[in-house]
């Protein structure tokens, strides 16, 4: 859980896409999985496209590119 609301976070750390509340944990339950981070990018079909633990931000943001382009 992190302080502050979605939105906030979101512009703390410049996000521009989505970002959700799971403070009651509904999505965790689905997908967590206990590792801290774990990556999960869905499509824009809701399908997961990119599920992994730990970080690696070139991998992300290539997955990223690639399953959720730019308008």
């Amino acid at each position: 859980m992190t302080d502050g609301s979605p939105s906030d976070w979101a512009q703390q750390y410049e996000l521009t896409h989505p970002v959700m509340n799971d403070n009651n944990r509904d999505v965790w339950s689905v997908y967590g999985e206990g590792y801290i981070p774990l990556n999960i990018v869905i499509g824009p079909d809701f399908v997961i496209r990119y599920k992994k633990a730990g970080y690696s931000e070139s991998e992300i943001v290539s997955i990223i590119d690639q399953y959720m382009p730019s308008p």
